[in-house]
């Protein structure tokens, strides 16, 4: 007995705790709320601590101080007691309705008394009716402990408080008998007018009792001017209490003008306004009259109450839409190549599989899901630009963001883009949760996706181009509460302990403008309700950390720009990003790795933006110096609490690893791996990390309703990596990846597939020079596949013959560069507007024995003179562009020749003179029609292509390499005019990827006698490196498009894999022409021998050997040792391979020289060489030619 009694008490404490628990959570949070509604006076004499006195008086306390001093010390101990010495946390103190009503009513009595219409008390500052609501909603809040112990699941409690609040407002625009009607009826409909029209013919100047008595009376319509000036006097009076009358009038009057504005730029889009002003005496209706048809009084209040709320809510937050604009963009329609469809993109032999759904794997499923529904399907561009009034105490880190209007109000404009399928307004409210929410330390607790509860677009009138009234409900999530709905499979309201809803309406004539402009509003109120349970955060430490994360934002976008366009430097970019975005005050220097237990935290810009520097080095192929990079970041992704780490930074995080991983050189001494199977495993292990976290943000759209956002960029873009990286895995180390799914693994169609996937995830992501580019790479593994397989097909799988595998390979690349062409003008446009430009930084060209910085005289000229003061010349000087601390020299001007130039070296040796000289290229590949015999069909999408092509940029490289590999394995009617493609396409396309993909600059160390005088120690100077020109010989037909190589000149950057792609598809292309060059076949058609032949064909061979020798050896890194830490060559991941190609040539010179070579025509050997190259690609080391 007594032993059940002692149990039954033991659960009653339980319980009470319990209670007692949950009584003190609620109570802080209405505490909490009340002080951020309460003058804390912290910045009273530069006091840390609130005012207790000024607070006591303010709710009402002023005899009961103690029981203030103990909600401070219980609520915000953590914020600002904690550090304090003598102070101890409290319990906090319990809270009633009637002590709490007494507090509201004591603040409401005080802000009414100290209101003024100052520049800083607006009329939003009294205690409004929403506050009131809000205190007294947070007190009797269940939490979901209680909800579950009362059995009371929540079903559409949030809308439900927002109808109550509504629709119970006695001042408000709903009577009670639309109350009944709930919120769809309390959202669509407004108070019975009793008039349909206004009576424009009535006296304008009517004085305002004798509307209101009209309106009460309702004889007759009144004026709109009337009903205008009525409706606002009477739903703005409620936010103007405390203002004298002179204040109140000027304030009403403002909002008068604002809704007259509102109706002006109706008006004009509408077409009322040019009626009534070119069209003055035409037809019955006068400009009044036909405006009276359409402003319907039903709208016009509306517009009223929409124009006072928004024009409230952002005097404490002006963020404001400019205007947007709307582009569809490539690749998108793609359909699929079947048997009603021969001209389709998409293989269905990837999309069916040979099994069926059921019986396929998570990841094939998904790749076959995405390509379906493609053909009919765009992408688009969506751009919005915003503009912000800059908080008065903040200071502007970056002039070029900031502009100032008449009234001398500093503005930051900016804007920020979206690209994805879907529909425009869909891509616009990204865009401004995006703007709203993202990296914003205030709201970091908080997903920065909005729930969109309602949104409800209506045009008020009977014709299509009606006004429009558009109302957006939505909701805003802590992202504690998500992951908890994830995980527990429930729905957010049964586990949240707190969820924030607003609505907002605005009125227009542009159905996309209005409902983007109403979720603009709708966000900002949403912000503002989550600010009020924070009360060490002001709207104005809102508005100050959001105009930073702006200013950083346009930083790292301009940054970034200049890797991707001109000057296409990563060195530019990392200077820029680390004046401007790492090495401040803010954060720790660039090079100092981040404490674990550090608590001032990098923001996501800064992170991206280091993490932008490391996948930049791991591209180029520095391996080492991007590790630097991911090691100072490591603690904020390794530690306990990952998740407050955006997954898109996450996802990057990994990917840059998957390179490290990767590109591993496990024969140098820093390298943790000591096989290459462990470097394999490992990037694989990244890529799946990669793309868990893109599950991961997934899931939270799922569980937010918010699907349609899954379609947007970047979300496409990671994921087409990470399948491309998958493929590069199977490309080059088939034989250390194992099959994960039930199919077994093709080891050669494997990356095809994935890169299939990757292409339809660009695709999807809008993203048409991702795309081009995996279409290359697919394209030229649809080569490999041709060469490497048996004559007919591969067994068991049709549809993969040699012929169709070529075909795909020529449909790829059309489609490519047609998608490319766009990045590539942009690209070219900027070579051709900043080349040759003169800067403040210049110094004389270096002496021409310095070959490591000069230029023979007779090669080329480019540098243009400069002149001082009194037009003297200076032979030769050299100008350079600042970027942050780095410097980089300007790029040559371009003289472009015509193609029956290009051999006419003699003839165009110099142009100009000496006061203006150029780099001579022949760019007839790299932009001009695309070619006849290269496009040999109709296009395959005559809605993407484009007249002319422009392969320049980095990126143009890769494509470069695709393109010559098909001119090189393609079939050809005649050895002729194979030799004659070999040797004026597929080689000058291999060796413009070089030039474009190896870097074109060198640094110039302090202790050089080339350090320019103007610049300082802890610069970075680098200048245009020259291409090796000591062994060209221009009566060769091999070299004779050796200037093709200065192209190197305009890409001070590297891709590190294909630079010596591109030089491995040289060697083969020399090896086939010196096999069946003439003296060749007359020394094989005689007695002569090998030591006979002319020393051009010796000095070719020679050539070869050294091709092969750079690629083993891979040491041109352009930094000392210390720089590169340690790194002694690029590509340590393809050393077997490139011993292998090395032991391969030096066999095939041998047998040639021997006379060992059965078949000296040039497409039998071009068939023998590009299947051996291809299988030592794969990585086999043991493969000879077959003589």
């Amino acid at each position: 007995m007594d032993r059940q009694s002692g149990a039954k008490s033991g659960r009653e404490e339980k319980a009470q705790s319990r209670k007692l628990t949950e009584d003190q959570k609620r109570d802080t949070a209405v505490y909490r709320f009340l002080l951020s509604l309460t003058d804390l006076d912290l910045s009273d004499e530069g006091s840390e601590l609130p005012n207790e006195t000024s607070i006591a008086k303010q709710w009402g306390l002023q005899n009961n101080r103690i029981f203030v001093r103990r909600v401070l010390r219980s609520v915000l101990f953590k914020e600002l007691y904690e550090d304090k010495k003598d102070e101890k946390k409290v319990t906090v103190p319990g809270l009633t309705l009637s002590k709490l009503v007494g507090i509201l009513s004591s603040l409401q009595s005080y802000k009414r008394e100290n209101q003024s219409l100052d520049a800083k008390q607006k009329a939003s500052a009294l205690l409004t009716r929403a506050d009131k609501f809000k205190a007294l909603s947070l007190f009797f809040q269940l939490s979901p402990i209680e909800r579950d112990t009362l059995k009371m699941k929540l079903q559409g409690e949030a809308l439900l408080r927002e109808i109550y609040e509504k629709a119970s407002d006695a001042t408000g625009p709903y009577e009670k008998e639309d109350i009944n009607r709930l919120y769809d009826l309390l959202i669509n409909s407004s108070k019975d007018i009793g008039f349909e029209k206004f009576d424009n013919n009535g006296p304008e100047s009517q004085p305002a009792y004798a509307i209101e008595k009209t309106l009460r009376a309702r004889p007759q319509p009144p004026t709109m001017q009337g009903f205008i000036r009525q409706t606002v006097s009477d739903y703005a009076r409620q936010y103007l209490q405390g203002l004298s009358s002179e204040e109140e009038a000027q304030r009403i009057n403002a909002f008068i003008e604002q809704v007259e504005r509102e109706i002006d730029r109706i008006e004009l889009q509408s077409g009322i306004e040019q009626m009534g002003s070119f069209l003055p005496g035409y037809g019955e209706e006068s400009k009044s009259q036909r405006l009276n048809s359409y402003l319907l009084p039903a709208f016009v209040k509306r517009l009223i109450y929409s124009v006072i709320d928004n024009e409230l809510l952002t005097d404490e937050f002006p963020v404001h839409i400019k205007y947007f604009k709307i582009e569809r963009v490539k690749p998108l329609p793609l359909r699929i190549k079947d048997e009603k469809d021969s001209d389709g993109l998409l293989n269905s032999k990837f999309l069916e599989g040979r099994t069926e759904p059921n019986q396929l794997t998570p990841r094939q499923l998904s790749a076959r899901g995405s390509s379906l529904g493609l053909e009919r399907q765009v992408a688009y561009k969506v751009r919005v630009h915003f503009y912000i009034k800059v908080p008065k105490n903040y200071k502007i880190q970056f002039e070029e963001t900031a502009t100032e209007d008449i009234d001398k109000q500093t503005k930051l404009e900016f804007s920020e883009e979206v690209v994805g399928i879907g529909s425009p307004i869909s891509h616009i409210i990204a865009v401004i949760d995006r703007v709203l929410l993202w990296d914003i330390p205030a709201l970091k607790d908080y997903i920065s996706v909005v729930e969109n509860v309602r949104q409800r677009d209506e045009v008020i009138g009977t014709l299509p181009n009606s006004p429009v009234w558009s109302h957006c409900v939505v909701k805003l999530h802590q992202r504690k509460d998500v992951q908890a709905a994830i995980r527990d499979k429930a729905d957010c309201a049964d586990v949240a302990t707190g969820i924030e809803v607003a609505s907002a309406n605005f009125c227009g004539f542009d159905l996309i403008e209005t409902s983007a402009k109403a979720a603009l509003y709708a966000r900002l109120k949403l912000i503002k309700q989550a600010l009020s349970t924070m009360p060490t955060v002001t709207k104005e430490s809102y508005m100050e950390e959001l105009c930073r994360r702006v200013e950083e934002v346009s930083a790292l976008k301009k940054a970034k720009q200049r890797l991707s366009l001109y000057p296409f430097s990563l060195r530019a970019m990392e200077g820029e990003i680390k004046e401007y975005l790492i090495e401040n005050d803010k954060y720790k220097k660039g090079h100092e790795k981040i404490a674990s237990s550090n608590i001032v935290r990098w923001s996501s810009v800064s992170i991206e933006a280091v993490l932008s520097i490391a996948e930049a080095n791991l591209k180029e192929g520095l391996v080492q110096i991007a590790k630097k990079q991911l090691d100072i970041l490591q603690p904020y992704f390794e530690r306990d609490e990952p998740d407050q780490v955006d997954e898109l930074l996450q996802a990057r995080y990994h990917l840059c690893f998957f390179r490290y991983y990767y590109l591993s050189d496990i024969e140098a001494p820093y390298c943790e791996m000591r096989d290459r199977y462990t470097a394999v495993r490992r990037a694989s292990e990244e890529l799946d990390k990669a793309e868990r976290c893109l599950e991961q943000r997934l899931k939270y759209y799922d569980k937010l309703s918010e699907r349609s956002l899954s379609n947007l960029n970047p979300q496409f873009y990671f994921l087409s990596r990470v399948y491309a990286h998958r493929a590069k895995l199977h490309i080059f180390f088939p034989d250390y990846i194992t099959a994960t799914g039930k199919e077994p693994l093709n080891k050669l169609i494997e990356p095809i597939k994935l890169l299939e996937s990757a292409r339809v995830y660009a695709a999807r992501d809008g993203d048409a020079a991702l795309y081009a580019q995996w279409s290359a790479y697919q394209s030229w593994c649809y080569i490999m596949l041709a060469y490497l397989t048996p004559e007919k097909a591969i067994p068991d799988i049709d549809g993969f013959s040699k012929e169709d595998c070529l075909d795909w390979a020529r449909r790829l690349m059309k489609h490519a560069e047609n998608c490319y062409s766009e990045q590539g003008k942009i690209c070219y446009q900027q070579i051709k507007n900043n080349g040759g430009k003169e800067t403040e930084y210049s110094c004389p060209l270096p002496r021409a024995e310095d070959r490591s910085l000069a230029i023979l005289d007779d090669v080329v000229k480019w540098l243009r003179p400069a002149y001082d003061s009194i037009a003297t010349r200076y032979v030769g000087v050299m100008h350079y562009e600042k970027y942050g601390d780095t410097f980089v020299q300007v790029a040559p001007l371009i003289q472009e020749l015509r193609k029956e130039d290009g051999t006419d070296q003699k003839k165009n040796q110099t142009i100009g003179g000496a006061n203006r000289e150029f780099v001579k290229l022949q760019l007839d590949l790299l932009k001009g029609p695309l070619e006849e015999d290269y496009l040999e069909d109709e296009d395959t999408n005559s809605s993407n292509r484009s007249d002319s092509t422009y392969l320049f940029g980095m990126k143009s490289g890769i494509l470069l390499f695709s393109k010559g590999m098909f001119f090189l394995c393609k079939q050809y009617d005649s050895e002729d005019d194979f030799k004659y493609n070999v040797r004026t396409k597929s080689m000058r396309m291999f060796q413009y990827c070089c030039a474009i993909t190896l870097d074109g600059t060198r640094r110039i160390e302090e202790d050089n006698p080339s350090w320019p005088n103007w610049a300082k120690p802890g610069h970075r100077v680098f200048s245009r490196s020259v291409p090796d020109i000591e062994e060209i010989d221009d009566h060769s037909p091999i070299d004779e498009h050796w200037r093709d190589r200065l192209l190197q000149y305009l890409y001070p950057h590297r891709l590190t894999q294909f630079a010596d792609l591109g030089k491995i598809f040289i060697v083969v292309c020399r090896l086939i022409l010196i096999a069946t060059d003439p003296s060749v076949e007359e020394i094989y058609s005689s007695s002569k021998s090998w030591n006979e032949s002319n020393k051009l064909l010796k000095r070719q061979i020679d050539r070869v050997r050294k091709i092969v020798q750079e690629l083993r050896e891979n040491k041109d890194i352009p930094f000392d040792d210390k720089h590169a830490r340690g790194q002694k060559r690029y590509n340590g991941h393809l050393v077997s391979h490139y011993e292998a190609l090395d032991k391969y040539v030096e066999s095939f010179i041998r047998a040639l020289k021997d006379k060992d070579i059965s078949n000296l025509n040039g497409i039998h050997i071009r068939d023998q060489i590009v299947t051996d190259v291809f299988r030592i690609i794969r990585g086999d080391v043991d493969v000879s030619p077959r003589v």
